[in-house]
């Protein structure tokens, strides 16, 4: 997700960076991933796949200068029934908010793939579920353009164009076909489709939805991401607000609890700050001024990467001193394991 995106989605802070966050941390796997193709592709075009092949691409980095750094919400390859060697790719991505430059956008990154990972066919699949109802920018790349009709029609074969796939989560036809995916990706896709007008009644009706669907871990799991992302988006609505909604219509719920329990030390700002990914916010308040030379700032970027990595040990050694496990410290604080590990054996950790 490139960067000009962050700043523009939501409030342009932390709200955007939340959906994102919560979108991507649907997909660990390829059947999970799998579930886009139903929503994205009609019947005659997914028999065309063999979906048994699925695979995510590690990291999902678009690898061009110009992009260096950026990455696409999900890239998926897959192989054909037809049994032909052919590498096609399924480009996904994100968004929270109508995007004009969505086309030049997407034309980068197809450029990456067909360039630097020799791509047969790249089909781009746009997942939107945005405040204000329906898509309402250009589907199509040629569109996106503008030309004169009469132009745009006499040199339409030597005109570039490509389209996208628009999955609407908001859209009723397709809200209705979630009970039909990966039990994880189907509620993850509801909680998004309603996170507008979400209220700490939403969440509880999702927790008790999670109990027929989802495992005992997949569900605490979950369920944390769930109530993370809601407190990002609707920062009035707290953990107590969440847990006492569940309680009255799952008393004694033990998943709802530990979570309340782990977080009940936090303030509402706190848990911004401790879900703020990527340095989203600061890379805006000191990165990004127009008119200064390149090299100051590619010092700055170098010396706010420092302060933001001090940042995330000091978070996480609260966080260990408050005896949160070292799973839930790193979907904090985006350390690993081994960096929280040598952070508890008191030999810090340099990134």
């Amino acid at each position: 997700m490139p960067e000009n995106k962050r700043r523009q989605d939501g409030t342009g802070t932390t709200r955007g960076n939340a959906h994102d966050r919560f979108f991507n941390s649907l997909f660990p796997s390829p059947d999970k991933a799998g579930s886009i193709f139903s929503l994205a592709f009609n019947e005659q075009q997914l028999a065309h796949f063999d979906l048994d092949t699925i695979a995510i691409e590690p990291g999902n980095w678009v690898d061009v200068d110009e992009l260096r750094g950026q990455r696409a919400d999900l890239v998926v390859s897959v192989r054909l029934k037809s049994g032909e060697t052919l590498s096609v790719f399924i480009l996904v991505e994100h968004k929270s908010r109508p995007d004009s430059g969505l086309m030049v956008q997407l034309l980068k990154y197809q450029s990456s793939l067909y360039v630097q990972r020799g791509a047969n066919a790249v089909l781009p699949v746009v997942v939107y579920h945005g405040e204000r109802p329906h898509w309402p920018v250009e589907r199509t790349f040629l569109e996106s353009r503008r030309l004169p009709a009469g132009f745009a029609e006499d040199f339409s074969a030597l005109l570039l164009s490509f389209g996208v796939s628009l999955v609407d989560l908001r859209d009723p036809s397709n809200r209705e076909r979630f009970d039909g995916l990966d039990p994880e990706v189907g509620l993850g896709f509801e909680f998004m489709a309603h996170i507008w007008e979400a209220t700490a009644q939403t969440f509880a009706r999702l927790l008790e939805k999670s109990l027929v669907l989802l495992t005992d871990h997949v569900r605490v799991s979950f369920l944390r991401r769930a109530a993370l992302y809601l407190q990002m988006v609707k920062p009035t609505i707290t953990i107590e607000d969440m847990n006492t909604e569940v309680q009255k219509r799952i008393p004694g719920d033990k998943a709802m609890e530990s979570i309340a329990q782990e977080w009940s030390w936090l303030t509402r700002e706190q848990i911004m700050d401790l879900c703020r990914q990527e340095g989203m916010v600061k890379g805006m308040e000191k990165g990004r001024q127009e008119g200064r030379q390149e090299g100051w700032q590619e010092g700055r970027q170098e010396g706010w990467q420092e302060g933001r990595q001090k940042e995330q040990l000091e978070i996480a050694e609260r966080l260990i001193n408050r005896g949160m496990s070292d799973a839930d410290i790193s979907e904090v604080t985006n350390l690993t394991l081994s960096e929280i590990s040598r952070l508890k054996n008191g030999s810090g950790s340099q990134r």
